[in-house]
C-alpha cells in the first residue's frame, strides 16, 4: 500500500539576537514515505517568521529537502524576551499526515560599557 510519512528535523532550535536583527533557522523535511510526496510548509508566531519556500516540490522516498526559517526580532522587544515560532510540515499525498517543530528566538539588548575617565 502506498503510505506517506515524514521527518523535520531538528523538531526544536533556539537562537538569540539583538532587537531589529533576524536570525535563521535551517530545518530538513525527509520523505519517510513509500510514494513521491511534496510538503506544504507552514510558519506562525508573533514575531514575523518567514519561510524560505511554503512547498518542498517532488521528494522520491527517502528524499530530503532543507529550508530555511528567519525570524524578525522587533525593534521593541525587551532584553530576555522570546518568541516560538511554530513550523508545519505536511504531506499534500495524505494531508492527515504531519509533522512539527519550533525555533524559539531570544532578544538580546547589546549593554554599552563607557571607560571611566581619570582626571
Amino acid at each position: 500500500a502506498r503510505q506517506a510519512d515524514l521527518a523535520l528535523t531538528p523538531t526544536s532550535q533556539t537562537a538569540e539576537g539583538t532587537p531589529g536583527e533576524t536570525v535563521i533557522f535551517t530545518f530538513t523535511v525527509t520523505n519517510l514515505g513509500n510514494v513521491t510526496d511534496t510538503f506544504t510548509l507552514e510558519a506562525s508566531g508573533e514575531w514575523t517568521a518567514t519561510l524560505s519556500v511554503d512547498t518542498t516540490g517532488p521528494l522520491g522516498a527517502g528524499e530530503s529537502f532543507t529550508f530555511t526559517l528567519t525570524v524578525a526580532i522587533p525593534v521593541s522587544a525587551a532584553d530576555g524576551t522570546t518568541d516560538t515560532a511554530s513550523l508545519v510540515a505536511r504531506s499534500s499525498f495524505d494531508p492527515g499526515v504531519t509533522e512539527s517543530a519550533q525555533a524559539v528566538t531570544t532578544a538580546h539588548t547589546r549593554k554599552v560599557f563607557l571607560p571611566v575617565i581619570q582626571r
